[in-house]
């Protein structure tokens, strides 16, 4: 079974609010900081509350640029290496995408093929139905 790629909005939707909730936290402990007499142990204490925030509003923003940056291409690499495993077809084109349902030039059995895959297990390479080697 050939998986489908798995939708990132959800993710980067949670990770938006996530980061936004943190640098929010981050900007009402500063301002607590600011209304608290320098030394104080309430101004240590919103001062690093206001950093810890900032910093973890910084890694739930570089998570979702991870995410963003890195999804198509993980995807692309899953595929492509299902798709060498159980059908034998391998990709003809350097660093090719992966669309499902959309024509590609593969090679199969040392031969160059147009395959069209259909999620989640239809491969058809030359007119020719292929079976995972596993069933």
């Amino acid at each position: 079974m050939i998986p489908a790629p798995v939708p990132v909005f959800p993710v980067a939707a949670i990770l938006v609010a996530v980061a936004g909730v943190f640098f929010y936290a981050a900007f009402l402990a500063g301002r607590g900081t600011a209304r608290s007499d320098r030394g104080t142990k309430a101004w240590r204490r919103t001062l690093m509350t206001a950093a810890v925030a900032a910093l973890l509003g910084i890694v739930s923003s570089t998570l979702l640029v991870n995410i963003l940056a890195t999804h198509d291409r993980n995807y692309n690499v899953a595929i492509w290496s299902l798709l060498a495993k159980e059908y034998g077809v391998q990709s003809a084109i350097a660093e090719q995408g992966f669309v499902g349902g959309v024509p590609f030039a593969a090679i199969v059995n040392g031969e160059s093929v147009e395959c069209t895959v259909t999620l989640p297990q239809s491969v058809v390479c030359g007119g020719e139905t292929l079976h995972a080697r596993g069933s």
